[in-house]
């Protein structure tokens, strides 16, 4: 939290637990950080499918009569009532995310065995979402419709613009990758006078 008032910025990474350069990039915004001379909040979520991280896999593991295996990116706003990663996502959205951010990057990687190029998803209807995007030093944009259960669509539907940036492939650590994240979290800093630097 910042000396003086100002958006609040959410940063979310590890929602599939195999995704490292998106923990890399929360780490570092974070260490960069002067509450001093911050205008505004900042909330990181580092891991949140902690089984995925636990057991380096984009799935969420649990036991049911047997093994299933769910995506936690299919899960969101979650449900109160549901199974456990539905009820973790419910808790996290409704306790943790409304009320307390006014715009979100959620950041990920190709899962295994794809190595994605650096791009966004923004919703087409959401302009400022689009905006967001354009602020990282990406190759693509895709505007797109949103998709049921992920987080960014969760977030633009509670009427958080959001993007789901995605940086590289999993379970390694990419340097260029974590540096374009690292560099276009900073320019949201900047564009929404969060804090005094020039853009990148």
């Amino acid at each position: 939290k910042g000396a003086q008032g100002g958006k609040r910025l959410l940063l979310v990474s590890g929602v599939h637990g195999d995704e490292l350069n998106p923990i890399r990039v929360v780490q570092r915004v974070f260490a960069d950080l002067d509450a001093t001379k911050l205008s505004g909040s900042v909330i990181g979520i580092v891991g949140p499918s902690r089984p995925g991280v636990e057991h380096v896999t984009r799935m969420w593991p649990m036991s049911n009569l047997g093994l299933n295996l769910i995506n936690p990116n299919r899960t969101w706003p979650g449900n109160e009532a549901g199974n456990t990663v539905e009820r973790h996502s419910w808790l996290i959205m409704n306790r943790l995310i409304k009320g307390n951010a006014d715009i979100g990057v959620d950041i990920h990687t190709g899962g295994n065995g794809i190595d994605f190029a650096l791009f966004a998803f923004a919703n087409w209807k959401d302009t400022e979402a689009q905006q967001i995007a354009r602020l990282f030093p990406i190759d693509q944009i895709l505007l797109e419709p949103g998709f049921d259960g992920t987080l960014e669509y969760a977030l633009v539907r509670a009427g958080i613009p959001a993007i789901t940036l995605e940086l590289g492939g999993p379970r390694s650590f990419d340097d260029k990758m974590v540096a374009a994240g690292t560099e276009g979290v900073r320019n949201l800093l900047s564009h929404y006078k969060m804090l005094d630097r020039p853009l990148g």
